[in-house]
């Protein structure tokens, strides 16, 4: 029997080297989501924080918290005595409260840690009006969630996906105490805060970039 010899053109290994190619080239890439990143930055993650700072979409923080004490006196949009718009408005601004914080605190965490490490080593100084703000805003979340709520998880809350401290069933804190301490970031982060843009040795002061948008890293409003 007489084997026949198959001849094949140069350019089939020349088009299955290209597929090949193709195949494999930036692979990686195509594989990644960009709606969903597995790292962040500091400025993305304090514009999240900022988003949580506001009760309603419009801003209307009376409308959903400053009624709960109200309402029950005024009867303002009530047909009937307890009236379900009363109920509706005062349950869905509360529950917003609660939820917007404690959402809100993984973000806080997630900073803290880039911040930790920073601030433990030379650029500390550089640092000082971002972890001003923080603190600020922070301390703001946290007195309107204890105002409605009294004692609520403060010290040990927001690290559930802590990657050293990991806890997910924080203890309460009493009120006294939270108050205390949040009084006490405030005031040491007004002090802190420094107004000029660069350092004595020439180096820029840390920002949150176009990640601030508050008062635009206007250090002379938060302080």
């Amino acid at each position: 029997m007489k084997i026949r010899n198959i001849k094949v053109p140069a350019t089939f290994f020349i088009a299955l080297a290209l597929c090949t190619i193709q195949c494999t080239d930036d692979f990686a890439d195509l594989n990644t989501d960009p709606k969903n990143p597995a790292a962040s930055t500091p400025a993305l993650l304090f514009n999240s924080v900022v988003r949580s700072i506001p009760i309603s979409q419009n801003g209307n923080n009376a409308l959903y918290i400053q009624n709960h004490h109200t309402y029950d006196w005024s009867q303002l949009s009530a047909t009937d005595l307890d009236s379900e718009f009363e109920v509706e408005v005062n349950v869905r601004g509360i529950e917003s409260v609660w939820n917007k914080y404690f959402g809100t605190l993984r973000d806080i965490q997630a900073i803290q840690t880039t911040f930790d490490e920073i601030n433990g080593g030379p650029s500390a100084n550089l640092n000082v009006n971002r972890q001003a703000i923080v603190d600020i805003v922070h301390a703001l979340l946290t007195l309107r969630t204890t105002d409605l709520y009294g004692d609520i998880p403060y010290d040990e809350a927001g690290l559930g996906q802590s990657t050293t401290n990991q806890i997910f069933r924080p203890t309460y804190t009493g009120q006294e105490l939270i108050y205390r301490d949040a009084l006490r970031k405030l005031e040491n982060a007004s002090s802190s805060i420094t107004l000029e843009e660069r350092a004595a040795d020439g180096q820029a002061y840390f920002t949150f970039g176009i990640g601030e948008t508050v008062f635009g890293n206007d250090m002379s409003k938060w302080e």
